[in-house]
Formats: C-alpha cells, sequence, structure tokens
C-alpha cells in the first residue's frame, strides 16, 4: 500500500469529485511538499495551489505525465 491508502486519501484525491477535510488536507499538503524535490517544488506549487492539496496533486500529476 502506499502513504494515499494508508491514510485513506486515495479516492479523495485522485477522484474528480473528491473531497478533503480542512485536517487531511493540511496533513497531505504537508507530507507532499516536504517530500518534493526542490527542483520539483518550484515547478509544480505557485500561489495559485499553495493552499490546495487536491490542485498541489494534479499539478504533481501533469508535471510527470
Amino acid at each position: 500500500e502506499n502513504l494515499l491508502d494508508l491514510q485513506d486519501l486515495h479516492d479523495n484525491i485522485t477522484k474528480e469529485k473528491g473531497a478533503l477535510t480542512r485536517s487531511q488536507d493540511l496533513q497531505l499538503r504537508t507530507i507532499l511538499t516536504s517530500k518534493l524535490d526542490s527542483s520539483v517544488h518550484t515547478n509544480v506549487i505557485d500561489h495559485t495551489n499553495e493552499k490546495d492539496a487536491q490542485a498541489i496533486w494534479k499539478s504533481i500529476s501533469n508535471y510527470f505525465a
């Protein structure tokens, strides 16, 4: 299992109509930003998505697609 499965976030973050609680969003943003390489971080996180874990995840997915 991966982190999203362990935290029961996989469907919430990957499905179009998925939703995160405020706590889940904060936890996931913290994990994502702490694990990203600095060069990737500057390419996927900006002022439009820095407070939205789902938007960050979408940006990361697009970056590596």
